[in-house]
């Protein structure tokens, strides 16, 4: 889960796969269209891990290689937001069937249970991996904020290539008219929320809640943000409240 944690963005060009899709990019062509930043993203982990004196992991048994490799590629490509509604669905499904069908159980009944046990771990290394994909969204608004903005700034770079290329603008990616701060309502309660629930079993109360707490506050603040100013490009929605003297700006992250 760390090395598939630590690779999971690793030369990203800063598109998304709609995008290399849509200009037949080399990667989409490689990947045949398929989660083709993700699988590039598996691929420069290993080939930066067997690259002469990085391989960190070079004593463990052939097997023991070949089954971690496999994992961290699952959790690699479990991040493709593509994917998110179904791993959600089935991720909060699993979990609300605990009860009956605990995730520690024994292995030694037969193949069955060895099957359903390895399913359940592939299961929970992919929905640990994507949730802290989308870590930021339950961290301080302090945290958040920055992330949003710079996010919103690939996001718009994206779509000023869209507009030279003659490619309609992918949603939220018009800097002339879109605005990450208006979208992150829906964005936070309806996509991070339904995988945040489950996650939560895993967790102390205390922990749990601090999350739940802070998403919740950070959807409220984008609210109120938009509220007081329009619908305005998060970087300049922060701006205008950091004047105010509202919300603090962090100035040094956000100019990067």
């Amino acid at each position: 889960m760390l090395v598939g944690a630590i690779a999971h963005d690793v030369g990203h060009p800063g598109t998304n796969n709609a995008f290399l899709v849509n200009t037949a990019a080399k990667l989409a062509i490689t990947y045949n269209d398929r989660s083709p930043l993700e699988h590039m993203h598996a691929s420069v982990c290993f080939e930066t891990l067997l690259a002469p004196g990085n391989n960190f992991l070079e004593g463990l048994k052939e097997e023991d290689f070949k089954n971690l490799r496999s994992k961290v590629i699952e959790n690699i490509l479990a991040t493709d937001m593509n994917h998110h509604f179904d791993l959600a669905d089935k991720f909060n499904s699993r979990v609300e069937h605990v009860t009956e069908a605990p995730f520690i159980k024994g292995t030694s009944s037969g193949r069955a249970a060895q099957l359903q046990a390895k399913e359940d771990r592939s299961l929970l290394m992919q929905a640990f991996t994507h949730m802290a994909d989308l870590g930021h969204c339950c961290r301080p608004w302090k945290v958040h904020q920055v992330l949003v903005s710079v996010l919103e700034e690939e996001f718009f770079w994206q779509g000023d290539q869209e507009k030279a290329l003659g490619l309609p603008v992918s949603p939220m990616m018009d800097r002339c008219k879109d605005s990450a701060a208006a979208g992150q309502g829906f964005f936070l309660d309806k996509l991070v929320r339904p995988l945040l629930d489950p996650f939560c079993s895993f967790l102390s109360q205390n922990l749990s809640r601090t999350f739940q707490e802070n998403l919740a506050s950070n959807k409220e603040r984008w609210a109120e943000l938009v509220k007081t100013h329009g619908k305005l490009a998060t970087k300049d929605l922060l701006s205008l409240e950091s004047a105010a003297g509202g919300f603090p700006l962090r100035q040094t992250a956000l100019s990067s």
